[in-house]
């Protein structure tokens, strides 16, 4: 998860916004979950833009339970 949570601040601090694809999975683990809060901080922070994209509806719903729906793509 560190390394993870690495590369992405390392691309946060680029200066481009931040898009994350989550076509792919159905589900997002915990871990993935506290992924995206922590980039979204760090985005934050650092005045860049940040969003999730592609997000399947079942996995929407877990980041809206989380706070993080305002950072999904419609």
């Amino acid at each position: 998860i560190s390394v993870t949570l690495a590369t992405a601040r390392a691309a946060s601090a680029s200066g481009h916004g931040v898009v994350v694809d989550c076509r792919a999975p159905d589900f997002l683990p915990t871990a993935a979950v506290q992924i995206l809060a922590a980039l979204q901080r760090t985005c934050r922070e650092r005045g860049v833009s940040f969003a999730v994209d592609g997000v399947q509806e079942s996995a929407a719903a877990y980041l809206r339970l989380a706070g993080l729906d305002a950072v999904l793509c419609s």
